[in-house]
């Protein structure tokens, strides 16, 4: 997951630099930024409940598996 992580970071990091770069207004710049964050949040919670899901399920389908949740 930390190569996810990473990833989400530099495509936001991307946007944050291309925000900073080409809009000058803050008034314009700063709800934008908000955007670009709270898209970060979204798309971190999304991966690591996809990751948490998966996980579970990968250790429930082993035969054998004393898994409580």
């Amino acid at each position: 997951m930390i190569f996810i992580d990473t990833f989400i970071e530099t495509f936001q990091f991307a946007k944050t630099n291309f925000l900073n770069t080409y809009v000058p207004d803050s008034r314009v710049r700063i709800p934008l930024q908000n955007f670009v964050d709270a898209q970060t949040a979204f798309a971190k919670t999304m991966t690591k409940t996809v990751d948490d899901y998966m996980t579970t399920e990968v250790i429930k389908s082993v035969p054998g598996s004393s898994f409580k949740m």
